[in-house]
């Protein structure tokens, strides 16, 4: 079963593994999600361990980032993973929504300041994280589930950044906080695997993460109720634009 748009030419894969990888979807997704939270993982403790100075957060991101990008590279996954040239993006009006959700509300009251210093390592901290979670979970894994419809594969792969999401329990001390987060992780993780597929495009992805993740911190509206309207909405919304879409579930 065909899984892109209706006017979309199938995309070659990159290479013989990219191709061993699409004959079985939903065991490769898993097999290379467990792979990439593993890593995850041992980046923290490495970070404790070698470079206790620094966050372990942003040292497993930064190595995040890396594997990431390299991943992309060894498969020749750019343009499938939404690395496209503009003349290849499509249905960019649905963008809007999600960016007036994302940047609006947050500047209703203004921003807090912050010393100069904590701002650069916070928008640095936000744009790898922005990269290396679009770039794998709308990027690498949303591709190699593709094959099994859009609908699963953006359900599948917001249920895994999710449950990506309590490796935070080796870096937070709150059990609930951690939770709130996978839960909403799950939600704007279907909302932003939509957008992906309709768009074909995961540049504005990385760049509304970001922004998402970096007002959170400078709004000076209630941070927790201000994210959960916003990812329930992105929910919602995703919902939506792949209901609107022609191509089968």
């Amino acid at each position: 079963m065909a899984m892109n748009h209706p006017s979309e030419p199938e995309l070659p894969p990159g290479n013989s593994w990219s191709a061993k990888i699409q004959q079985r979807p939903l065991v490769a997704a898993l097999i290379i999600y467990l792979i990439f939270e593993a890593l995850i993982l041992l980046f923290i403790f490495l970070g404790k361990s070698l470079l206790p100075q620094v966050e372990p957060a942003f040292t497993a991101t930064l190595l995040g980032t890396l594997v990431t990008l390299g991943g992309l590279a060894f498969l020749r996954w750019w343009n499938p993973a939404g690395f496209t040239p503009p003349r290849q993006w499509r249905d960019f009006n649905l963008y809007w929504l999600p960016a007036a959700v994302i940047l609006l509300p947050p500047l209703v009251l203004g921003l807090n300041t912050m010393p100069l210093a904590t701002v650069l390592y916070l928008l640095a901290a936000y744009l790898l994280t922005g990269v290396m979670e679009e770039g794998f979970y709308r990027g690498i894994l949303l591709y190699t589930l593709e094959p099994l419809g859009w609908r699963r594969a953006a359900l599948i792969s917001a249920i895994l950044f999710g449950l990506a999401h309590l490796t935070n329990l080796f870096t937070r001390s709150n059990p609930a906080i951690v939770l709130a987060q996978a839960v909403g992780a799950f939600c704007d993780g279907f909302g932003f695997a939509a957008l992906r597929l309709r768009t074909r495009s995961i540049w504005f992805l990385i760049l509304l993460h970001m922004l998402h993740d970096l007002l959170l911190r400078f709004t000076r509206l209630p941070a927790i109720p201000l994210d959960v309207a916003q990812v329930t909405i992105l929910l919602f919304y995703g919902l939506y634009i792949l209901r609107k879409s022609q191509v089968p579930a």
